[in-house]
């Protein structure tokens, strides 16, 4: 049992933290519906002097003052460029939480020690457009060794795994008295990522499989992706059914047996929120052997991995037909060992205090 004085300066601790001054520089500004916003909103909330700054193609203009946040369109940028540079300097540290071709704000962001957030493996610039960052963040091995050919020897590399809310992603029983039902939750936004997340192999499985249920979440983000859902809605058989407008993905993973996410190389996150939250659910799941949360899927028996291929699927999905409590029980330990939210948020914590300590920023 703690006694008092270890209590009090846990307590001082937790305080200094969230009088950190960060300001997160992003692009879509849509927590609790996409995955990277769910990601830096769970450190913003933590902080109560930070703010989060956006620019994106899919909206004009974003801004709350109650919940810090402001968004341009990327033909903004000129007006986001003159908020930094009168308030840049308030901030101890900047944060970009985006990929290695956020150069809108690797060309602004320079009087304060800045973070590099790598979420997805989009190639890099050229080395010397990353000049300025202190730390970069990753999620992969692959992204480290990505960033080691452009990090110079005074740039550290952390790795530090994304995380869910495991208190509103909890286990759920096995759906009884219905068809075997899979789920796919990670909706494309463009052309290339059709393919790359495997919509057009999910189509060929479900012809294969008539007797199997496939759910499949899709949200709307743009002119590009009505326009790709039209094509999928098209070509879809009957035992696909597309899910518009969740408003909580919660009841999806209640209603299904596993999770798929049958991406290829250009499929977006290696660590799909889908995935990680069917697990926080005690949902078995189906990944292929591009994404990085395939190692762990396989180490800890909580799932098949495949190649992406029809005939890769089509044996996974045999294997994995037969979910028990037992395989339930261990998707969710997996979870809670590997993809909790508060080890996500401390480790960052504990890296922005040490970065802040390493500049003497006051």
């Amino acid at each position: 049992m703690k006694n008092q004085g270890d209590m009090s300066a846990q307590l001082l601790g937790v305080k200094k933290q969230q009088k950190l001054r960060v300001g997160f520089w992003t692009h879509f500004l849509c927590p609790n519906q996409e995955a990277i916003s769910n990601e830096v909103w769970a450190l913003h909330r933590k902080l109560k002097k930070s703010f989060v700054f956006g620019l994106s193609a899919y909206y004009w203009f974003n801004f709350s003052l109650k919940q810090r946040v402001i968004g341009f369109n990327f033909k903004g940028f000129i007006l986001l460029r003159l908020i930094n540079l009168f308030i840049g300097k308030s901030f101890q540290l900047h944060h970009i939480y985006a990929d290695l071709r956020a150069w809108h704000y690797l060309k602004i962001l320079k009087h304060r020690p800045v973070i590099l957030s790598v979420v997805t493996d989009l190639p890099p610039l050229q080395k010397k457009m990353y000049k300025n960052i202190n730390l970069f963040i990753v999620q992969s091995k692959e992204q480290k060794k990505l960033v080691a050919r452009i990090a110079n020897k005074s740039q550290e590399i952390k790795q530090i795994l994304p995380g869910v809310d495991l208190k509103r992603f909890k286990i759920t029983p096995v759906p009884r008295n219905k068809p075997f039902t899979v789920l796919f939750a990670s909706t494309p936004i463009q052309q290339s990522e059709y393919f790359g997340r495997g919509l057009d192999l999910l189509i060929d499985l479900a012809e294969r499989k008539p007797e199997i249920q496939f759910f499949i979440a899709w949200r709307m983000w743009g002119e590009k992706s009505h326009t790709l859902f039209e094509k999928f809605k098209r070509k879809r058989p009957l035992n696909i059914r597309i899910l518009e407008r969740q408003s909580d993905i919660k009841n999806l993973y209640k209603q299904c047996h596993v999770t798929i996410a049958p991406f290829r190389k250009d499929g977006g996150k290696t660590y799909p929120h889908s995935i990680m939250e069917s697990l926080a659910c005690g949902k078995p799941v189906l990944v292929s052997n591009v994404l990085a949360i395939a190692e762990i899927v396989k180490n800890e028996r909580v799932g098949e991995v495949f190649e992406p291929t029809l005939n890769g699927a089509l044996r996974a999905l045999e294997r994995l037909k037969k979910v028990d409590s037992s395989l339930s029980h261990r998707a969710r330990k997996c979870a809670e060992k590997y993809f909790s939210q508060d080890r996500f948020v401390e480790e960052h914590l504990v890296a922005y205090q040490s970065l802040i300590k390493g500049n003497d920023v006051k």
